[in-house]
């Protein structure tokens, strides 16, 4: 009698998006200890690029604000983003600067509307930089036995 273990396959994209951002939940948990006062926003953006094509983000940005330090804001931000192809959920760490500089490591779930592995859910990770209103992000998501998906949105950030 022979034991076989059936692993699935990983992903290099989603696996290292995914090692960046424990690295930024172990750096937010580090900063968010040093902040001056919370700060509790909503979040609404406008989309286009793949695999949704277009899409409305909305979410809630619960952190830090601080005063005197070029990182102006840092915390968990958590958003909805339903498309015209498929809809994502993302949650990650998001750093505001000076100058409307930011950037976001967010891990997420996606599942398109259509197509070969409609059925099926995905989960990976995204990277974001911002220089407000405008948002650019990258990231892959994959599942087994189904393709990966390479996300690449621009947005327009309303708040």
């Amino acid at each position: 009698m022979t034991l076989q273990l059936h692993l699935p396959s990983l992903r290099p994209i989603p696996v290292l998006l995914g090692i960046g951002l424990a690295f930024a939940a172990v750096t937010a948990a580090r900063l968010s200890a040093q902040g001056n006062h919370a700060v509790n926003k909503s979040h609404l953006a406008l989309y286009v690029g793949t695999p949704l094509a277009l899409s409305v983000a909305y979410g809630q940005f619960f952190g830090r604000a601080y005063e005197n330090r070029f990182v102006e804001q840092d915390g968990l931000r958590l958003v909805a983003e339903p498309g015209l192809r498929g809809g994502k959920l993302r949650a990650g760490y998001v750093v505001g600067g000076g100058m409307g500089l930011g950037y976001a490591l967010e891990a997420g779930a996606m599942r398109e509307w259509r197509g070969r592995d409609s059925s099926k859910l995905l989960f990976g990770s995204e990277i974001h930089g911002s220089l407000t209103p405008l948002d650019i992000g990258f990231g892959a998501y994959g599942a087994s036995g189904a393709r990966t998906r390479l996300a690449l949105s621009l947005g327009i950030i309303y708040r």
